[in-house]
């Protein structure tokens, strides 16, 4: 399937889709390495997806995150924040 088919397909949904809640997996093994997390609705399933450094922090387990599906059907991270 190209990705004018899945532009297609995700137009006829209605556009992109809602940014999800996500709970971080693991830290990444380092700031450009891709970011494990759980979307919270679909428990079980582990997704990599790009995410954004701030400085030196990194995400740990146990970190919320919220993610949006880009219109090639890949999760991407745009903000994450530790648990206390």
């Amino acid at each position: 399937m190209s990705l004018t088919d899945l532009a297609a397909r995700r137009a006829r949904r209605g556009g992109p889709g809602t940014p999800m809640e996500a709970t971080v997996l693991a830290a990444p093994a380092a700031p450009d390495a891709l970011l494990r997390v759980e979307v919270d609705a679909q428990a079980g399933i582990a997704r990599e997806c790009p995410w954004m450094a701030r400085g030196a922090a990194l995400p740990a387990p146990g970190d919320a995150a919220l993610v949006v599906e880009s219109d090639a059907g890949e999760l991407w991270v745009i903000a994450w924040w530790p648990q206390t």
